[in-house]
């Protein structure tokens, strides 16, 4: 019988000011995030506004913040785990989204694909996805195993327009996989992230949002997510565990304490799924990470899943949907002049000062303007 995984997988919103460059904080943050105890076969750290909005918009900028990101997570775990080594095995970003993964080094990684979707704005990447999808062999084993995990940043804002846009984001991300990952049949595949679902009002008092009985009614009742599920709109096949744990957004940046901003109805807006399983994984824990001086700079916080997950015999997968190629061409040029836009007004409006901003916004109305008239 195959050994079964150890998963740790989890999803940060950093509001835009992940302090990357600042060693002993980012140390910190790092330390926030893990978990201490019996060390896992494989790290997954999903993030979302990793940087500044306009600095999204260069791939290359992201991908120095995500190495600095892996390297510090690298040396926490070797440092921790006495005995047992680590390797970073893959990054990917979209955007201002970025996911890594690390990986235990008596697993072989055979082979590494990586795609993204884009949802955001004129088909943006101010929201979006980035997945990977790794294959992974134990030493001594003939037998290997799929994984998938994607981070996603969805359609933000309270209200039921925006709510569809969020279940249509979904699709769109899903869709953006399975086109280039195929069908998730014989994948192990794991979605986090700020999937930005809102909940309707229900606590009374601070202390409701302290009482897991009360949160777990409703995280059921209240949360659009679950709703949504409930409704069979969204994440067909896949679990959540029950949540448990007080709304992750949204934050007073003030205070390190759990004090949320009153302009927001607290909500669970930070999420981790799984694709069902034909027997119940172990689920280790399922939580948010205590808000502290080190996570201050952020109005969210961490959620965390920790699981062990069973080998998979294969399956005879449905042939995957031929998905149109024009309208996903025409959507990837918008997308790309509008990240564009956005990239270069930005530097150009920190480089030289706020006086440029409103020049900036001429020039993408008028090229806005040149695209669709």
């Amino acid at each position: 019988m195959a050994d079964p995984y150890s998963l740790f997988v989890s999803t940060f919103n950093c509001g835009k000011l992940l302090p990357a460059d600042d060693p002993a904080a980012i140390q910190a943050v790092i330390s926030a995030l893990l978990p201490v105890g019996k060390p896992h076969d494989v790290y997954v750290l999903g993030f979302q506004e990793l940087t500044v909005i306009w600095q999204g918009s260069f791939a290359d900028i992201v991908q120095q913040t995500l190495q600095k990101v892996a390297r510090y997570v690298l040396e926490h775990l070797n440092a921790q785990n006495i005995g047992r080594r680590y390797e970073i095995a893959a990054l990917n970003s979209s955007g201002a989204i970025g996911i890594l993964a690390l990986v235990a080094t008596e697993l072989s990684v055979l082979s590494i694909f990586k795609t993204n979707a884009k949802c955001g704005m004129l088909y943006s990447s101010l929201k979006g996805a980035a997945a990977l999808q790794l294959t992974l062999q134990r030493a001594g084993s003939a037998l290997s195993d799929s994984f998938v995990f994607v981070t996603a940043h969805l359609t933000a804002n309270e209200g039921e327009e925006q709510r569809l846009k969020r279940e249509e984001d979904y699709h769109t991300v899903v869709a953006a996989l399975q086109r280039d990952f195929g069908s998730f049949v014989n994948h192990h595949v794991f979605i986090c992230g700020d999937f930005n679902f809102r909940a309707q009002k229900w606590a009374l008092n601070a202390d409701d949002f302290r009482n897991p009985l009360l949160v777990r009614r409703a995280a059921i009742e209240h949360d659009e997510l679950n709703l949504s599920r409930a409704a069979g709109r969204i994440f067909h096949n896949f679990e959540e565990p029950p949540v448990e744990f007080a709304p992750t957004y949204k934050f007073m940046l003030t205070s390190p304490d759990e004090q949320y901003n009153t302009i927001r109805i607290p909500s669970w807006c930070d999420r981790v799924l799984f694709r069902r399983y034909h027997s119940t994984p172990h689920i280790l824990s399922y939580k948010s990470r205590k808000r502290c001086a080190a996570l201050q700079f952020t109005d969210h916080l961490p959620v965390s899943l920790e699981v062990i997950v069973p080998h998979l015999e294969f399956e005879q997968a449905v042939s995957a949907q031929n998905w149109s190629e024009s309208p996903q061409w025409s959507a990837e040029l918008i997308g790309s002049a509008t990240d564009t836009l956005i990239g270069y007004s930005g530097l150009a409006s920190d480089r030289y000062g706020r006086q440029l901003t409103f020049a900036a916004l001429m020039m993408v109305l008028w090229v806005l303007y040149q695209l669709f008239t």
